[in-house]
């Protein structure tokens, strides 16, 4: 997402209580990945395996779903 403002990240997405692990992904991370699974299985559903989605814009695609998310979140709803 563009613009000046920058969304949470949401904190970890697998919390845990401990002090010495550490906190791994955050929920924004989680979210992405979760997308980008999405955009690839429905890209190679609709394409097919030879049209090539460059990485750099599926990277941005997934990081904009998982922003739109994590503000519907802090909104306490859908966008």
């Amino acid at each position: 997402m563009s613009g000046d403002h920058k969304i949470d990240n949401g904190g970890p997405a697998f919390p845990t209580s401990s002090l010495i692990l550490p906190q791994g992904m955050t929920l924004r991370d989680h979210f992405a990945g979760l997308a980008m699974q999405a955009l690839i299985a429905g890209h190679i559903a609709h394409y097919g395996h030879e049209n090539y989605w460059p990485s750099k814009d599926l990277v941005s695609s997934s990081l904009e779903y998982a922003d739109a998310m994590l503000k519907a979140r802090q909104e306490g709803g859908a966008a």
